[in-house]
């Protein structure tokens, strides 16, 4: 797929639009639970690592996030029908 990406193939990258937002979604899932984890289960060694390393998940899921939003503009083609999109209230 990361071939067919780089040679701008129009499947690999509608292949890789619901890939890129799962993994956003899930980093940014799991950067949430830390804190809570955290609270409910005081004083153990793995959820001080996972506090330390809270910052470098949200990084991640944002980046991935952000991949997913620059596949999906490639996907539809224009960034000017992307923007239409935003003033329509359907959510």
């Amino acid at each position: 797929m990361i071939v067919g990406l780089a040679l701008g193939d129009k499947r690999s990258i509608h292949q890789l639009l619901h890939p890129s937002s799962e993994v956003s979604a899930r980093f940014m899932i799991i950067t949430m639970i830390i804190t809570p984890l955290k609270i409910l289960r005081r004083g153990r060694r793995g959820l001080r690592w996972l506090m330390k390393r809270r910052q470098y998940l949200a990084v991640a899921a944002f980046g991935y996030g952000l991949l997913h939003k620059v596949l999906y503009l490639h996907d539809i083609g224009t960034v000017g029908l992307s923007g239409g999109e935003i003033s329509k209230f359907y959510i």
